[in-house]
């Protein structure tokens, strides 16, 4: 089993809880939220409607200045492209927003559904990846060690 974080100090934590030495993934880092970070998405949308707005309608905005979300779309596509060349399984503890990514890339989705997914903190989705496609075996399901993928 490979274990893998993004580097944020929150992800290392939650790995030393479930105590893993799990290795810093650049590609996993939390989408950049650029002047939007640390604010709580109804102010942004109460301050800011017209970029809030772009931001939530258009994934290829910068209207925060920070990350549109077709390059963290492409950005854990990359990744997960990389992972299926690897055999076995992984564990990976990464921002919600990187999982949404991450389950829009394996379901060949639209943008749009990144909007749709809600991902709790703690929570463990379930990715297998068979003949070069990645599958969804579970969304918010309860930790197993037998896990093929686990992302």
């Amino acid at each position: 089993t490979s274990w893998w974080r993004a580097p944020e100090r929150r992800t290392q934590e939650t790995a030393l809880a479930l105590r893993v030495n799990a290795r810093p993934v650049s590609e996993l880092r939390a989408w950049d939220a650029g002047r939007w970070s640390g604010k709580a998405v109804a102010w942004v949308a109460e301050h800011d409607p017209a970029a809030f707005a772009a931001w939530r309608t258009d994934p290829g905005s910068e209207a925060h200045g920070g990350e549109p979300l077709n390059g963290l779309i492409v950005r854990v596509s990359a990744w997960l492209t990389e992972q299926s060349l690897v055999r076995g399984s992984a564990l990976v503890t990464a921002d919600p927003a990187i999982i949404r990514a991450a389950l829009v890339s394996a379901l060949g989705a639209a943008p749009a559904t990144f909007w749709r997914l809600d991902i709790p903190p703690l929570s463990l989705t379930v990715l297998q990846c068979a003949n070069n496609e990645w599958r969804v075996r579970g969304v918010n399901v309860e930790y197993q060690d037998d896990a093929v993928a686990t992302v």
